[in-house]
């Protein structure tokens, strides 16, 4: 058996550990107002009986690395229960800011630099049919300088002399 969780295990995991502490504390609560039968009560006891017999089974046979991982995150994890209308509006959001990449203008740029040095070094491609010549254009990206005729991205390599 592997001894790591990938990210749909971990977040199983997680979702198990949460449960485990909502159980505990429904059991709790409820039983101050008195709102469980006996019987509820035992389902919910074994129910936190068998969770914590998972939970502690998973977690001592993963790595103590990961296992550290893990339970920093239980901490930073939390559930919310939200009607449709809420989880349009806030889906709708996250949708909206993950269409748009946001990076500091210098890590942009060196990135462009890697992409130049692939995509643009000696290349024919007329700037018409290029996928990145918009882009580079809309980010106010430096043209090469090179002139050349197919686009102002495009450019040759510069041979360095040596001892220069």
């Amino acid at each position: 058996m592997k001894d790591y969780l990938n990210k749909e295990e971990t977040n199983n995991f997680l979702l198990i550990g949460t449960l485990l502490d909502t159980v505990v504390g429904i059991k709790e609560d409820w039983k101050k107002r008195n709102m469980l039968t006996k019987e509820e009560h035992k389902y919910l006891a074994l129910c936190k009986t068998y969770a914590e017999k998972f939970y502690n089974s998973v977690l001592h046979r993963l790595n103590p690395k990961e296992a550290e991982k893990i339970y920093k995150r239980l901490f930073k994890f939390d559930i919310k229960v939200l009607d449709e209308y809420t989880k349009k509006r806030l889906y709708g959001e996250f949708e909206k800011e993950y269409a748009i990449v946001k990076i500091p203008r210098e890590e942009f740029e060196d990135w462009t630099e890697q992409v130049m040095a692939v995509e643009c070094k000696n290349c024919n491609k007329h700037w018409s049919e290029c996928r990145l010549h918009e882009i580079f254009q809309e980010n106010f990206i430096p043209e090469s300088g090179f002139d050349w005729h197919n686009c102002r991205y495009a450019y040759s390599e510069i041979e360095k002399k040596r001892g220069a």
